[in-house]
């Protein structure tokens, strides 16, 4: 069912918005915005991979802050180090995403966990990286996809709308997406396609993760920090005894 609920919401809080601000706010404001939310919009759909399945992924900021540090010191500026940058970035994430799902699927251990200490890995491994200073700067074709406009709708919201779409047609419209919704459903589902799909869901988000970070490096770069707050406050808390939850014996594969 297509979710008239959610956007309902959204055009809700785009009316009181524009009510509290007693009408101050221009639609240039608004598509402002949304150039500046692209890179969390992005992010977040490779966070809804993972949520589709019962998991969930802390090591986003980690991963982001990483993509942005690494594709500056490769790009230096420069537009013909893009494509290199992009791969060294790709790698990377795909190689993070790896790690959490084998360990996730294998040992059996709790995502929130896994995903927490990844993040601090990483943390530690681009500070060892930049040796506490970061190189390097954005090559100016990236920059002009971050930063750019074509007539009053930015370039980055284009690719935001246009990622939604593919993700949408994924989830609702191929046997990916269905086997998807089929793990959430029935916990005993074949270990072994349970084990692929989590390898798969994990380098999946990352790479929209990569993708996020790449194509919006100076909105991005800004995200992180506001990320690792939340994920600092989080380890201070006892580890989680929450079990699965447990669903009707009477369920049936569809």
């Amino acid at each position: 069912k297509f979710p008239f609920g959610v956007y309902l919401l959204l055009v809700a809080v785009i009316v009181v918005f524009f009510a509290a601000t007693q009408g101050t706010i221009s639609p240039a404001h608004l598509m402002n915005i949304v150039r500046q939310s692209a890179p969390l919009g992005v992010a977040a759909m490779g966070q809804t991979i993972v949520l589709l399945v019962g998991g969930i992924d802390l090591s986003v900021g980690a991963t982001m802050s990483m993509v942005n540090l690494v594709a500056a010191s490769v790009m230096g500026g420069s537009d013909a180090q893009i494509l290199p940058a992009l791969l060294i970035c790709m790698a990377l994430c795909l190689l993070v995403g790896l790690l959490n799902g084998y360990i996730i699927a294998t040992f059996k251990m709790q995502p929130f966990l896994v995903t927490m200490a990844m993040s601090m890995i990483i943390e530690g491994g681009y500070y060892i990286y930049t040796k506490g200073i970061a190189k390097g700067s954005i090559a100016t074709g990236i920059r002009f996809i971050s930063e750019g406009w074509i007539g009053i709708v930015p370039i980055a919201a284009i690719i935001w709308l246009v990622i939604w779409l593919v993700l949408s047609v994924v989830l609702h419209h191929t046997p990916y997406g269905h086997r998807l919704a089929a793990i959430r459903m029935r916990p005993d589902f074949p270990a072994l396609r349970a084990k692929r799909s989590s390898f798969r869901r994990m380098c999946s988000a990352h790479c929209w993760r990569a993708s996020a970070a790449c194509c919006f490096p100076r909105i991005s770069a800004r995200l992180p920090r506001a990320w690792a707050r939340i994920i600092r406050s989080t380890r201070s808390l006892p580890p989680s005894s929450a079990a699965r939850p447990s669903w009707a014996a009477s369920a049936r594969w569809r």
